[in-house]
């Protein structure tokens, strides 16, 4: 029964983090972390080059993706905070490490 417990959060993780991913990709979406912590609820951080699109105006944006984690995926009480990717990579992400260091 535990296996179920642990399949059914791990799917339901990257369904959250798919549903995430589209909706802050042109804010360039970098990464996601998903945190429980009991008494608080759920601590999402999400990691992008330009937090001001994830936010969007008064907090209208992250707070709309708030709603919809509760309601869609059952996340209970999200805590959105949004990060700046320090230095983001200029090469698209699946660009190998040995395409980059042709002689």
């Amino acid at each position: 029964m535990k296996e179920r417990k642990f399949v059914k959060e791990a799917v339901n993780k990257l369904l959250v983090a798919e549903f995430i991913r589209k909706a802050t990709d042109n804010a360039g979406f970098g990464g996601i972390e998903m945190k429980r912590t009991p008494p608080f609820g759920t601590n999402i951080t999400l990691y992008v080059n330009k937090p001001g699109l994830v936010i969007g105006r008064h907090g209208a944006k992250v707070q709309e993706i708030t709603d919809e984690l509760e309601r869609r995926f059952k996340v209970e009480s999200p805590q959105i905070e949004v990060k700046e990717i320090p230095n983001p990579r200029p090469e698209p992400p699946g660009c190998l490490e040995e395409d980059r260091t042709v002689p």
